[in-house]
């Protein structure tokens, strides 16, 4: 793997971290793109999609964490070195919407509408960022013979390359997304297929992972949020859908 892109001195550019911020750009050049086709203010967007960036590090940070809280209560420093890889997704997702629920109210946007805006191009970055996490050798799979096998640095056998198997999934679901946004399929209700198709293809994925910890039941961490977050966006939809039928 290529944890390290280049060095300049004795600066270090990583190649996770370069990752996020082509995600970011990338994702901030599209939403910066289609927000007037939306109605919405390309700046306040802007200003949001930043904001849920940084509450989103912090949460992913947060979470992380704590799920391996015996280990960084040994080494508290390596908390700050987030260029090495441990984010949780799951974190970040929570965060970075609690933020935007707290910024929409406040400017008084519907937040259903700059869901539909945002997620397919918030999955699209997601996707950018496993590719990262490949990069940088973490979030790894278990040992396989498979033609999909992958030696990482750290390792001594061919692993299943999980992280691309979740860039490529979520890639798809930026696909089905961005489709159901130009066609406006499930208007106003992106957000929680969005919650639903990213936590179908965790739980599906985390089964090929050893670098996360299981527990007694044989599911993870991170899968038990995923049916947690899917089972919410599921029930949210239908509510939703529900109350709009009663309100026509």
């Amino acid at each position: 793997m290529h944890p390290i892109i280049f060095s300049i001195g004795s600066v270090n550019i990583y190649s996770y971290g370069v990752m996020l911020a082509l995600a970011f750009v990338v994702v901030a050049f599209c939403i910066y793109k289609r927000s007037p086709s939306f109605g919405l203010d390309k700046n306040i967007m802007l200003d949001l999609l930043f904001g849920i960036l940084i509450f989103g590090l912090i949460g992913a940070r947060i979470l992380h964490v704590f799920l391996d809280k015996e280990y960084y209560m040994k080494y508290p420093l390596e908390i700050l070195k987030v260029y090495n890889g441990g984010l949780s997704v799951q974190g970040g997702m929570f965060a970075g919407l609690v933020f935007a629920l707290f910024f929409l109210r406040k400017k008084k946007i519907d937040i259903f509408k700059a869901g539909d805006l945002f997620v397919p191009f918030i999955a699209l970055g997601q996707s950018i960022g496993r590719i990262g996490c490949f990069l940088n050798g973490c979030c790894y799979g278990a040992v396989t013979s498979s033609c999909f096998g992958v030696i990482f640095s750290s390792q001594e056998i061919p692993r299943h390359p999980t992280q691309l198997y979740a860039a490529l999934a979520l890639f798809f679901v930026f696909i089905i997304l961005l489709i159901f946004q130009q066609k406006k399929i499930f208007y106003s209700d992106l957000l929680y297929i969005y919650i639903m198709l990213y936590s179908f293809q965790r739980i599906i994925v985390d089964f090929f992972r050893v670098d996360i910890s299981m527990l007694k039941f044989g599911m993870s961490v991170g899968q038990l949020i995923s049916i947690v977050f899917f089972i919410i966006a599921f029930g949210g939809l239908l509510w939703k859908n529900k109350q709009n039928k009663n309100t026509n």
